[in-house]
């Protein structure tokens, strides 16, 4: 097996911090009320797909038990 060079390895994690330069604290408590309803959002979407199951599911099983 090759050694991974280390001056490569840490060239890919200095361009990958660099992606994320813009996530700053600041910038968090600027944005928190549109990440917590984005949050909230998917949390809502997530229940509905719950719910939607459990009533398909219901119905199957009423539907096998109505048949012969």
């Amino acid at each position: 097996m090759h050694p991974i060079d280390g001056s490569i390895h840490f060239s890919s994690v200095l361009c990958v911090l660099n992606m994320f330069d813009w996530l700053t604290f600041q910038w968090l408590m600027n944005n928190l009320g549109w990440i917590v309803f984005g949050l909230l959002l998917s949390l809502g979407l997530l229940l509905l797909f719950h719910i939607l199951l459990g009533i398909q599911l219901k119905n199957e099983t009423k539907d096998k038990g109505t048949k012969p």
